[in-house]
């Protein structure tokens, strides 16, 4: 008996859990939408560097108060890609960055901001990975009841407070463990 498709799933244990509570029905979409926080967490702790998030506020901080300059944002931080080489999530928190110094003034950027875009469009990816991956190993109908799960979830969750606890180095709540015999889904 195989311990469910959640075992194969090639992502991070903190996606595995959010994926497998998605998965089981056992689990309230209460539980869902807590471990998704987790997850993020583990990916930037994972994938961000950093070194490149001091160096991105600190170059967002100095571009805000030297607006007169003609020195090209762009460029500057085109040339952190060294820093973000070989991380999947620094390569897109700094494309974010990028599109956002081309689209707003140089005022409006923060990085709590950029970072949050980064989180959201990285939950989107990681739902559409796991919805694949279950369909592949698992029910299709199955795989899409977890995806409108995780889609849920994503939509509940406010990505600014993940960043601002990312940048301000606050660790995510540990994910509660229902274990006991009343600490199931609630009955109607």
């Amino acid at each position: 008996m195989s311990d469910g498709p959640h075992r194969t799933l090639p992502m991070r244990k903190g996606w595995k859990h959010l994926v497998k509570r998605a998965y089981r029905d056992a689990s309230s979409d209460d539980d869902v939408l807590e471990a998704l926080p987790q997850a993020l967490h583990d990916d930037c702790r994972e994938e961000i560097p950093d070194e490149l998030l001091s160096t991105l506020e600190s170059a967002l901080g100095q571009q805000k108060q030297a607006h007169l300059f003609e020195d090209d944002l762009t460029t500057s931080l085109d040339d952190l890609r060294g820093l973000a080489s070989g991380y999947p999530l620094a390569q897109s928190l700094l494309d974010c960055t990028i599109d956002a110094a081309d689209q707003s003034s140089r005022a409006d950027l923060k990085l709590v901001d950029i970072l949050a875009r980064t989180l959201a469009e990285r939950a989107v990816r990681g739902a559409r990975q796991a919805e694949e991956h279950y369909k592949k190993e698992a029910n299709p109908a199955r795989a899409a009841g977890m995806r409108s799960r995780l889609d849920r979830a994503i939509s509940q969750t406010s990505f600014s407070n993940i960043a601002a606890g990312i940048l301000g180095n606050k660790v995510a709540q540990a994910l509660k463990h229902h274990d006991g015999l009343d600490d199931g889904v609630p009955l109607p």
